[in-house]
């Protein structure tokens, strides 16, 4: 038995907290997780309107039922299947879609990105890929992808990595965190980390916080 890849067209959807504008100089791409859809993560956030930051929340394009009987549809990054052509796919999917949001914002907008869970990993990558690296990155609930352990991969010099932990939080324990951050801390990297009294999930008002350090000045 053979087998050939081909690349094809796929419609992905991408959800904003507002209508893009030329107000807007903070631009914040928000990865969800595992079997979450977009629009759904998107809403998590609680952001107003009104602000100059706008969230992009693209969507996985791997939709599917998470229950075997139906019902619900979600949506992933990729699965271990040709997974080294869906990270390539991705990449070229979070491009196009920031090369089109950036033309109806206000052109010296600063890029940030975060990454929830499974998304973390993608928004990780992403941030590696690009030829400049996002103002700042947060990984919510989520480590780096695998081959950040194994170093396979070149780290840039972000201005700064947020590291988001529930206290609570069974699928991504403190104790595998712990391992992320002595990682980043033997590369030399920017990073500080924020605990919250919860578990695998969004905080609003941790997030907020957040926005505050990552758009002052």
């Amino acid at each position: 038995m053979i087998s050939i890849s081909i690349t094809t067209r796929k419609t992905a959807r991408c959800f904003f907290s507002e209508e893009p504008a030329s107000k807007h100089k903070h631009l914040i791409f928000m990865l969800h997780g595992y079997a979450q859809l977009a629009d759904d993560f998107l809403n998590s956030f609680g952001l107003s309107e009104g602000k100059d930051i706008l969230l992009a929340a693209p969507e996985g394009t791997h939709r599917f039922y998470p229950r075997a009987a139906g019902g619900n549809v979600g949506a992933s990054w990729m699965t271990k299947l040709e997974r080294e052509a869906d990270i390539s796919d991705n990449l070229v999917y979070l491009d196009s879609i920031e090369q089109e949001v950036i033309k109806l914002i206000h052109p010296d907008a600063k890029i940030h990105i975060l990454g929830f869970s499974q998304g973390a990993a993608t928004a990780f990558r992403w941030a590696v890929h690009r030829d400049t690296p996002p103002l700042s990155l947060i990984l919510w609930g989520g480590p780096p992808p695998d081959t950040f352990e194994t170093d396979r991969m070149e780290f840039p010099k972000f201005p700064e990595i947020f590291i988001v932990q529930g206290k609570n939080d069974r699928i991504v324990t403190a104790r595998m965190m712990g391992a992320v951050t002595d990682g980043l801390q033997s590369r030399g990297l920017n990073f500080r980390t924020l605990e919250f009294d919860g578990g695998h999930e969004i905080r609003p008002e941790v997030f907020s916080q957040i926005l505050g350090q990552i758009v002052a000045g």
